[in-house]
C-alpha cells in the first residue's frame, strides 16, 4: 500500500481588489503533491486547526508528514520582537506547525520540513532565526533568487557520512527563496549542509524520531532533478518502513 503523507497547510490572503479581497485560503503548492506522488506516496492536506487534539487525529491516519514553505515565522515563538524587515506572519499557521512537530515526535512519524518548515523545526526544539539575513548577518549572499524556481542559484556543502551525502556527495546546487534562516541551531539537530556564507541549509535530528529539514525547495526541482527527487524518496521510504 502507498504510504499516506500529511502536508500541513499554509494560509494565503487574496490581495486582488474586488469582493473576495482579503479572503483567506488554506493551500499548498501543487509541487509538493507531485513530489510525493512521484515517489509513490498518497498525499492529503492538513488544513488550519484550532485544537491540537484534532491535528493528532489527522496525523494518526498518516505514515509521515511534510511541513512546507510559507510566510515568515512569528518571532514570539523564539522569544524575540519583530524587526521592521520581518515579513507577513500568520501566528495560527505557526502554531499548527509546532503542533505537527510535537505530534510527529509523539507518534513517531517521519517528518520532512522545507524552507519555513525547516526553520520552524529548529525553533520547536529551542533554536532561533535570523529575522532578515541582510540586516542581521554580514557577508551574506543573495538567498532570494530572481531566476526560474526550478533552477539552482548557489551551492551547498554536504556533510560527509550524512544521509544527504549518500545522495549528493560533497556538494549540491540548490535554489533559494528565503530571507530568514537558522541562527542558533537547536542542540537536537546536526547541520548536514551549509552554504558558502555559513547559512545552515539542512539539519537532521540526532536521535529518536526521523526529522529532516531542508532550507531550499527540492519540490520545485524534483520533476527534472533525480537527486532532488531522491530527498522525497528517502523520506517516503522511511514512511513505508513504519
Amino acid at each position: 500500500m502507498k504510504p499516506v503523507i500529511a502536508i500541513a497547510s499554509g494560509i494565503k490572503k487574496n490581495k486582488e481588489a474586488g469582493i473576495f479581497e482579503g479572503e483567506l485560503y488554506s493551500y499548498i503548492t501543487e509541487e509538493y503533491v507531485k513530489a510525493v506522488e512521484m515517489c509513490n506516496g498518497l498525499p492529503f492536506i492538513i488544513p488550519l486547526q484550532k485544537e491540537k487534539e484534532d491535528v493528532e487525529r489527522l496525523l494518526t491516519m498518516a505514515d509521515g508528514v511534510i511541513l512546507p514553505g510559507g510566510n515568515d515565522i512569528d518571532p514570539a515563538f523564539y522569544h524575540e520582537k519583530p524587526i521592521p524587515e520581518c515579513g507577513e506572519i500568520f501566528h495560527e499557521v505557526d502554531q499548527l506547525y509546532l503542533w505537527v512537530i510535537e505530534l510527529a515526535e509523539k507518534l513517531n512519524k517521519p517528518l520532512l520540513a522545507i524552507c519555513k518548515g525547516h526553520q520552524m523545526l529548529n525553533v520547536a526544539y529551542g533554536g532561533n532565526l535570523y529575522q532578515d539575513l541582510h540586516i542581521q548577518k554580514e557577508f551574506v549572499m543573495d538567498h532570494s533568487q530572481n531566476i526560474p524556481r526550478h533552477l539552482s542559484s548557489h551551492e551547498v556543502r554536504i556533510k560527509k557520512d550524512s544521509l544527504l551525502y549518500d545522495i549528493f556527495q560533497k556538494k549540491a546546487n540548490v535554489n533559494s527563496f528565503h530571507h530568514q534562516a537558522i541562527h542558533k541551531l537547536a542542540d537536537t539537530f546536526e547541520a548536514v549542509a551549509t552554504s558558502e556564507d555559513g547559512i545552515i541549509e539542512a539539519i537532521f535530528k540526532k536521535e529518536g524520531s526521523w526529522m529532516l529539514g531542508i532550507q531550499w525547495h527540492p519540490e520545485m526541482m524534483a520533476a527534472a532533478d533525480e537527486k532532488m527527487k531522491a530527498i522525497f524518496q528517502l523520506f517516503i521510504d522511511q514512511c513505508q518502513k513504519r
